[in-house]
């Protein structure tokens, strides 16, 4: 019992051999912990079934420090604490910018629990279209998708075999395949600024972070696989023209995604809205007349 792998097999202190009562840990035999109300001898407290030292019991520390139990001295909060990146240790704890009082500055956001500038910041896009991660893409309602075999995701017409497949409750649909699967993430909770994508059941950065969907008739959704796209809000009264032009028959887009969220978005005024409504339905009339 030394810490050290003496057979040279990529074991270390492999059945190292201690007195009875004792457990070899880290290169040292240690008190193993008794059974009944005091499993430890005084001044020791069972850890891991292991009867460590108590040096802190009788030790106070100045604000802003804590008790070392391995040496019973007075060390810094963050002292000996490892954070999982991209978290840091402040005050004794564990943070990232997803946690109150750690947010981006103005023109960041928080991405994966680090700070980025916002590729969106300044950015002016047409109308008909979003910002995606600096981009300018085309919302649904400008493109021309079959209604019966695709679907539009980040403004392309995608072939989706999905699109006719209705599945259970507790399911999700494979885009890759058009095969009804379990839907593991609706049990599944993923740390702030991450989102689980279905087809993995593993959580990810939302990409929904980096997309500016026009309010208030788009929102920011991912597919199963987890692309990050505009949707049209189905359940907003006064999105019911923007509806019926991207619902005609001949055209118009299948906009439905898996488990939608909202999402940041830049305002535009109804006028506007109603406007490149009234542009597409007129367009959708000229087709019908050919």
């Amino acid at each position: 019992c030394n810490g050290i792998d003496d057979d040279c097999d990529g074991v270390i202190d492999q059945m190292a051999p201690c007195p009875t009562g004792f457990d070899c840990r880290a290169g040292v035999c240690e008190l193993k912990c008794g059974t009944g109300e005091f499993p430890c001898p005084a001044g020791y407290s069972c850890q891991n079934d292991i009867c460590k030292p108590q040096r802190c019991l009788n030790v106070t520390c100045a604000a802003g420090m804590k008790c070392d139990n391995d040496t019973g001295a007075c060390i810094g909060l963050c002292e000996k604490v490892s954070c999982p990146k991209p978290k840091f240790c402040k005050a004794g704890i564990c943070l990232d910018c997803n946690d109150p009082g750690e947010e981006c500055a103005a023109g960041q956001l928080c991405i994966g629990g680090v700070c980025k500038v916002d590729p969106c910041q300044g950015k002016t896009c047409g109308d008909g279209q979003y910002c995606s991660n600096g981009d300018c893409v085309d919302l649904c309602s400008r493109l021309d998708c079959n209604p019966a075999t695709q679907r539009c995701v980040a403004g392309k017409c995608v072939n989706d075999p999905c699109v006719t497949v209705a599945c259970g409750p507790s399911e999700f649909c494979d885009m890759a395949t058009g095969a009804c699967k379990t839907n593991t993430c609706q049990v599944m909770q993923c740390p702030a600024g991450e989102r689980c994508v279905p087809s993995t059941g593993m959580c990810k950065p939302d990409p929904c972070a980096t997309i500016q969907c026009p309010a208030p008739c788009w929102l920011c959704a991912t597919t199963s696989d987890g692309t990050g796209t505009c949707q049209l809000d189905q359940s907003n009264p006064s999105c019911e023209l923007l509806k019926t032009t991207t619902g005609a028959g001949g055209g118009g887009c299948a906009c439905a995604v898996d488990g939608g969220a909202a999402a940041r978005g830049t305002n535009i005024s109804s006028l506007v809205l109603v406007g490149f409504a009234v542009v597409m339905a007129t367009t959708w009339r000229r087709r019908r007349r050919r």
